[in-house]
């Protein structure tokens, strides 16, 4: 039986060997690209969360009815912003009852100009001397230009009670200038 194995075997390998030689194999297809250098950027992107290295909680110092928060709450602000608008009504009442000022209500802020030229003193000479007399200190109109000569301005940037007194201040003020106008 192992003869006969082997002899199989033999003409197996034997019928192998006897056909034709395989040639090479076939040529396939090849794409080919040309490389130029050329500028790239790379990009890459993350997932991250940003945190201001500063941060500051704004709350208004000044009393008064709020007309308007003009910054809204957790958004950035800028230095000279305008955050809360007062309403001014109060002070423009206290200082209407003064002889010689007339009141020019502001549109929205926390400065308002009053006209002076009634009292018979340049906005310069009213600001010196309402300081040294009262000790209220405010801004010489004639500053900003041309327009707001014979003026001064306010400012409602402190508290309530400073206001008011202030507001009293220059109502005596300007009436102590009437009265030495009479005499």
């Amino acid at each position: 039986m192992i003869s006969r194995l082997l002899v199989l075997a033999v003409l197996a390998l034997a019928s192998a060997c006897g056909g034709k030689a395989a040639g090479p194999p076939a040529p396939q297809p090849v794409a080919t690209v040309t490389m130029r250098p050329q500028p790239t950027s790379l990009t890459q992107e993350y997932p991250a969360q940003l945190e201001a290295s500063n941060t500051v909680e704004i709350r208004p110092q000044v009393a008064g009815i709020l007309l308007r928060q003009a910054a809204l709450e957790g958004t950035p602000v800028k230095r000279g912003q305008m955050l809360f608008e007062i309403d001014p009504q109060p002070y423009i009442a206290a200082l209407a009852q003064a002889p010689g000022l007339v009141c020019m209500p502001p549109d929205a802020g926390m400065f308002m100009l009053v006209d002076v030229r009634g009292t018979g003193l340049s906005g310069y000479d009213f600001m010196q001397e309402l300081y040294r007399s009262h000790g209220v200190s405010v801004l010489d109109g004639g500053a900003f230009g041309k327009g707001t000569a014979g003026f001064i301005r306010l400012c409602f940037t402190t508290d309530e009670r400073s206001l008011r007194e202030g507001c009293a201040r220059i109502r005596r003020f300007a009436t102590s200038l009437r009265s030495e106008e009479g005499a």
